[in-house]
């Protein structure tokens, strides 16, 4: 998102750690997609027991999938946060360097720590904290725990950066992908700013007509990272300051 020079959103990490596990799990496979019948209109219990666990797989699957991700990211912030190399964007636009309690984990195969969440990567992003954010206790919320750094994205410095993606084994070319993706959610973040009504189908037929559905759907969590208030539903309009 929206960074210093000499740093770089940890989300980016998140993203090319992704993409990097996608590229060598499926790098020799040959994906097939079934073919799509006609749903039955009388669906047996025996069939509905057998999605239930279809999905349990499912979700065992994805967690075993993700867990190295997770693990490498929260290895990445907890070795360099001792260095000074892990903060956050500030609201004018510098950087300010965050404390090794920020980037405290339950469990490295976790996605969400005690403050952060690695999918949204800005401090308060936990769903401990999320749960707390409502209309009633945002404020107080900002002023006795993160203070004005609520919300802001975590970033990395960009030598450690470049060192932690050259161990990845991540190319170049790898990285300009989640780059588009940044540039994309940029744009949405700055329209929202303005005060430009926008919407999920504006943005896909006018920024991104042809981006694959999950891609999109990342590049739009990207910025309800930066603005929350665009992962609610309705119109989204101007940015209400609190």
């Amino acid at each position: 998102m929206f960074y210093k020079k000499g740093w770089i959103p940890l989300l980016r990490a998140f993203y090319d750690t992704n993409n990097f596990f996608l590229e060598q799990r499926y790098e020799n496979a040959v994906l097939t997609q079934p073919e799509i019948s006609e749903p039955d209109i009388e669906r047996s219990e025996y069939s509905l027991q057998s999605d239930r666990l279809d999905l349990e797989e499912t979700e065992a699957l994805t967690r075993a999938y993700m867990a190295p991700i997770y693990s490498r990211l929260w290895a990445l912030l907890e070795d360099e946060v001792e260095k000074q190399n892990i903060g956050v964007t500030t609201q004018d636009g510098g950087t300010a360097l965050i404390d090794k309690e920020i980037v405290r984990y339950f469990d490295p195969e976790r996605e969400s720590g005690y403050h952060i969440c690695l999918s949204i990567c800005t401090v308060g992003s936990s769903p401990l904290m999320m749960r707390e954010l409502d209309s009633r206790r945002v404020q107080p919320l900002e002023k006795h725990r993160y203070g004005a750094f609520l919300f802001s994205p975590i970033v990395v410095r960009e030598a450690s950066y470049r060192k932690y993606i050259g161990n990845l084994g991540l190319s170049d070319s790898m990285a300009e992908v989640t780059s588009r993706h940044e540039k994309i959610a940029n744009e949405i973040v700055s329209r929202f700013d303005k005060g430009q009504g926008i919407t999920k189908r504006w943005v896909r037929e006018n920024l991104a007509p042809n981006m694959k559905v999950a891609e999109f759907q990342a590049t739009w969590r990207m910025a309800s990272g930066e603005r929350p208030e665009l992962s609610k539903s309705g119109p989204k309009g101007p940015r209400e300051h609190l």
